[in-house]
């Protein structure tokens, strides 16, 4: 009874599905997509002929950070919208009284560091955090900051791992050691 089990239709298809490879993890999956269509089939940017936006304004950065990454074509535009959210970080905390900006600070690094892991480019958040640091080391961005930092270490918005995103060369430890560096001795 036990043979003719085993050349059941059923007992085949289901060794057939064991023995099916896992597909390999998608990569790429923001900087190659296209762009969506609404269900009108009408080209919407066309139809407003909207340019490319060339500069991100600081009174509505984030949505522009987003729309502007979203219309990258290459590598060099995702750099130069980061470079701009970068001044625009440091000129919030450059001109924060105390700690009144703080909060728009906080969301647009959460910001950044969720769209460029998404777009696959942890580098470029990891080298701005890396070098936002350093200016709250040395008191270059309105003096002392140290409850900023202490923010964004609770917000976990440190720097971006390898174990959360492929193309991160900063290991957990490394990651570890920047975060809980000390401010001041």
């Amino acid at each position: 009874m036990l043979r003719r089990v085993g050349h059941h239709p059923t007992i085949k298809s289901v060794r057939l599905l064991i023995q099916l490879p896992v597909p390999p993890k998608a990569k790429g999956r923001k900087r190659t997509r296209e762009t969506e269509k609404p269900l009108s089939g009408l080209d919407v940017d066309a139809l407003l002929h909207h340019e490319k936006r060339v500069k991100i304004s600081p009174n509505n950065a984030i949505p522009e950070f987003k729309q502007t990454l979203a219309q990258a074509e290459n590598i060099e535009a995702i750099k130069d919208a980061t470079k701009q959210m970068m001044v625009i970080v440091e000129d919030q905390i450059k001109h924060s009284l105390g700690n009144a900006n703080y909060d728009r600070v906080i969301e647009a690094l959460g910001t950044m560091r969720d769209e460029l892991v998404s777009y696959e480019e942890p580098a470029s958040y990891n080298d701005f955090l890396g070098q936002l640091k350093d200016k709250l080391l040395q008191e270059k961005l309105g003096g002392d900051r140290q409850e900023l930092w202490w923010l964004v270490r609770r917000n976990k918005l440190g720097l971006v791992t390898q174990r959360e995103s492929d193309q991160s060369r900063v290991t957990d430890t490394e990651a570890k050691e920047v975060s809980l560096t000390k401010m001041k001795e």
